[in-house]
């Protein structure tokens, strides 16, 4: 698994807090897989794993940019991840 280097992260929200939409294609970039092996790690099934990042990373460009982390960036990553499975179970539940 892809290291996290925390100062680019924390770079990276940085300046997707400010409307940067080429910090949040990076973030894609270089993150992407690194969020599919986690949803992966708990799903074990790569087309729900695909769906994950989808939801991720929907969830950090729709979010108010307020709400994007000023720290601990890698944890929040890791949480937004773990929390888009119950979300992603919710809705083939509905």
């Amino acid at each position: 698994m892809k290291k996290i280097n925390v100062e680019e992260l924390r770079e990276l929200f940085i300046e997707i807090k400010y409307g940067n939409n080429i910090a949040f294609e990076k973030l894609y970039k270089n993150y992407k897989n690194l969020v599919y092996k986690i949803a992966y790690g708990i799903l074990k099934n790569s087309y729900d794993s695909d769906d994950i990042v989808q939801i991720v990373f929907e969830k950090i460009y729709s979010i108010d940019k307020d709400k994007l982390p000023t720290r601990n960036e890698s944890s929040w990553l890791y949480s937004v991840t773990t929390v888009s499975y119950t979300h992603l179970r919710a809705h083939e539940t509905a």
